[in-house]
């Protein structure tokens, strides 16, 4: 209720506990003025963000040449931006901002703040915690503009890697697939975000034109916007990607296009447009030689028709218009329709083949069965590498490095991994990270 927010914010920080700091949290998840800020800073304000409520309407808030001593959001009401002779120059509303500049550049108020109405209230951050939480976002931010706005916003994180905090439609599609960052690889946190939250600002023919324009896109890669690597001379420029670029784009694309199967509903493996998408992969990935690729395109493809319960018929097949990567025999190609062979659904006794790694850069395959435990997995692999099954447990290592220890008693272990993952086993008093290995940032 907004009275208990109006109370909590009303608490001095000092005083906030930690139920007090999570509810503030979640209410300046709706500020607009906090968009761009990722959450981790959000949590920052919570803990130190004032509360005012100004009852009169005309009263000044601060007045033109006035020390700057707060960033002021408002919560509720507007206010009037008065500038010398000028009078008013424009109007804030609820949600908007003001006071950074003076704070930023430790100068006097370039400008007056009026209230337009009664019962105003904002947030309040004072000079000292938005020094030491905003300018150290400041200082990890990279903002890009068009036209003079702003069409892409990266924060870099504890990390050292960019995650994008807000963008247009467009720009963020771009960074997916076609900017260069840190690495080079796909940032797969947010290719998840993105294909999750799309239908709220881009078609569905967007995203798919983009993709299959990225595929097709001869242009050389654009520089990283995070290494600031000087620019070349114009006449030394490249006009055209070279092969081994073009190569890496396109596995960029399918990457994206894996992470997209590997979430997609009944409802859109079964729309057109999707499905041109992916038929129009499936000849252009077998036409330029990228075998591998296309493989893991139609196993991702594969995948989500038998986690799709719409598209299961009497007698439990599974049947669809959509094809599979042709394969060769005799010299010769042989398209495999799903339309003409039904697909079973997966079964427990269904059998996987899985590759187990150690840190120590060993590895061994095993052929295990869909219901097979994860303490069974271990024990097989800990014999199969010489080691102490006591001494270890199953982990994955995701591509930016975070290690996920499964439940001995876990089952269906290459189903739950995440897109890109790799299986290890690892000693039990081991490093909570692991270094990716090579073929998992490509």
């Amino acid at each position: 209720p907004e009275s208990l927010i109006f109370a909590t914010l009303m608490k001095p920080p000092v005083d906030r506990v930690e139920e007090d700091i999570q509810l503030i949290y979640e209410e300046l998840l709706h500020v607009k003025a906090f968009g761009h800020l990722s959450n981790a800073i959000k949590e920052e304000l919570a803990a130190v963000v004032h509360f005012e409520h100004h009852p009169t309407a005309g009263r000044f808030l601060y007045r033109e040449g006035d020390s700057g001593t707060s960033w002021y959001i408002i919560l509720r009401g507007s206010v009037n931006v008065m500038i010398g002779r000028k009078g008013v120059v424009c109007t804030l509303q609820e949600g908007d901002e003001f006071g950074k500049l003076a704070l930023l550049n430790n100068a006097p108020r370039t400008s007056s703040i009026q209230l337009r109405e009664p019962n105003c209230c904002f947030l309040k951050v004072d000079r000292e915690d938005f020094k030491r939480i905003l300018m150290s976002v400041e200082k990890n931010t990279l903002k890009f503009k068009e036209h003079g706005k702003e069409v892409l916003v990266l924060e870099k994180s504890a990390g050292g890697r960019y995650l994008v905090v807000k963008g247009t439609s467009q720009k963020m599609l771009e960074y997916l697939l076609t900017l260069q960052l840190d690495s080079g690889g796909l940032d797969e946190s947010f290719a998840q975000d993105f294909f999750l939250t799309y239908p709220a600002f881009m078609s569905i023919n967007d995203v798919c034109d983009g993709l299959k324009d990225c595929y097709n896109n001869y242009s050389p890669p654009q520089p990283s916007p995070v290494t600031h690597s000087p620019p070349q001379k114009t006449e030394e420029a490249p006009t055209m990607a070279t092969d081994e670029q073009m190569t890496a784009k396109r596995k960029r694309v399918v990457r994206a296009m894996g992470i997209w199967l590997a979430i997609a509903k009944a409802d859109l493996i079964k729309d057109p447009t999707f499905q041109k998408l992916l038929h129009y992969l499936q000849d252009s990935l077998a036409k330029d030689g990228l075998v591998e690729e296309l493989k893991e395109v139609n196993m991702r493809l594969m995948d989500s028709i038998r986690r799709g319960p719409t598209l299961t018929h009497d007698g439990g097949k599974v049947s669809s218009h959509l094809s599979l990567f042709p394969l060769k025999k005799n010299n010769t190609d042989i398209r495999i329709e799903l339309g003409i062979c039904t697909v079973p659904p997966c079964q427990p006794i269904d059998a996987v083949n899985i590759r187990v790694h150690t840190v120590d850069k060993r590895c061994c395959r095993l052929h295990v069965k869909l219901d097979t435990k994860a303490e069974e997995i271990l024990q097989e692999a800990c014999t199969k590498l010489s080691l102490e099954f006591e001494n270890y447990e199953l982990c994955e290592a995701k591509s930016s490095g975070e290690k996920v220890v499964f439940n001995p008693k876990d089952l269906s272990i290459s189903t739950e991994m995440t897109i890109n993952g790799r299986l290890y086993a690892m000693p039990k008093d081991g490093e909570k990270t692991i270094t990716p290995l090579p073929d998992q940032n490509q």
